[in-house]
């Protein structure tokens, strides 16, 4: 994979990360309706996975390396990671963007 397929590639992923950080955003500071409480998060993170990384996993499960190879057989090559302040926090944010219309 070039360098400028795998930018082509993470490019609607990064753009999904930047909608689900700001969703989650919103989130956190409406999720609660008062004021004097904080939000449910404590910290959030995203990632997408570098080109080099994507080309060891795609060899090492024996596929292809490439643009739609590394689109069909990577589930990860983006990932946001959410924490909460307690677990009942999780289950209720996750309903709500389940719960979602905008997604």
């Amino acid at each position: 994979m070039t360098n400028e397929q795998y930018y082509d590639l993470i490019k609607p992923y990064e753009d999904a990360c930047r909608a689900l950080i700001t969703r989650l955003e919103i989130l956190n500071h409406t999720l609660y309706g008062d004021k004097s409480a904080s939000g449910p998060i404590h910290n959030i993170q995203s990632r997408i996975k570098e080109k080099r990384s994507m080309e060891e996993k795609l060899k090492r499960l024996g596929f292809k390396d490439g643009l739609s190879s590394a689109r069909d057989n990577l589930q990860d090559i983006a990932g946001a990671r959410v924490i909460c302040y307690f677990v009942s926090d999780i289950y209720n944010m996750a309903g709500v963007l389940k719960n979602s219309r905008t997604w």
